[in-house]
């Protein structure tokens, strides 16, 4: 009979306050963007005030993570994520679409054959990550697993609350 070790998948015990800090921490920079609301106002004490908030000015692709997303990532060959990464970062802010400059592509992940490049373009068209438009070269995006921007704002007709 088989029985599944379900140890190895037991997250360990801890605190977080035992991890220490982040080494990391120690030379970041958040840059961010003010933004002054017109309609919205605090109160410090007897002191009304403008409200705000900052947001991150760097730029950014939001990777949907759940598990059926994970599962399909990790089977995916090691030309198709490296090609998927690069897509990741090309993504034009609130743009489900791309133009996938395969030559500067291949340039800068070191491809020399064309044909690496279309096995790892037909992987994430036939994993459903990525699909080709009516346009050449130009490529939709599946905002089921990433996008960047506000996913809320640029597909209104797809919000549904839970």
């Amino acid at each position: 009979m088989f029985v599944l070790d379900m140890s190895k998948y037991t997250k360990p015990k801890f605190e977080e306050k035992d991890l220490g800090p982040n080494p990391f921490l120690n030379s970041l920079i958040v840059p961010v963007n003010k933004v002054e609301s017109a309609d919205r106002f605090k109160q410090d004490g007897s002191e009304w005030y403008k409200s705000g908030y900052d947001y991150d000015a760097a730029e950014y692709c939001k990777v949907f993570s759940n598990a059926k997303n994970r599962q399909m990532m990790v089977t995916l060959s090691p030309r198709a994520k490296d090609l998927f990464l690069w897509i990741i970062y090309e993504a034009e802010k609130s743009k489900d679409h791309l133009w996938l400059n395969k030559d500067r592509y291949m340039d800068e992940s070191g491809v020399k054959a064309l044909n690496t490049y279309r096995m790892a373009l037909k992987e994430l068209i036939v994993r459903g990550l990525i699909v080709k438009t009516v346009v050449s070269g130009v490529i939709f995006l599946n905002p089921h697993f990433f996008y960047n921007g506000n996913r809320i704002k640029s597909f209104p007709d797809n919000v549904k609350v839970r």
